[in-house]
């Protein structure tokens, strides 16, 4: 019976794990996405995303931040490039 319950209880989590991966990684296109977050109280949302989900919402922050910052680089080569020819 206690096997049963920590069996359950691992393959839960594990379930959650997957499901809040798989929100993270999709955008605000995915409808089926968009619409779990809608629907998601606030509370659980600041909860998770200050626990389980920091990491992962850094690394993509990171990146986003990152892919910014080497667009802003390609333009200000290309305007100074404009200015001295």
């Amino acid at each position: 019976m206690k096997n049963k319950f920590l069996l359950y209880s691992i393959l839960l989590i594990f379930l959650f794990l997957l499901l809040g991966i798989f929100l993270i990684t999709q955008d605000e296109n995915n409808k089926i996405s968009k619409t779990i977050k809608d629907n998601t109280p606030a509370n659980i949302k600041y909860f998770l995303k200050k626990t389980i989900f920091y990491i992962p919402l850094k690394v993509r922050e990171f990146k986003e931040i990152k892919e910014v910052n080497k667009n802003l680089k390609k333009k200000i080569q290309n305007f100074l490039l404009k200015i001295m020819f």
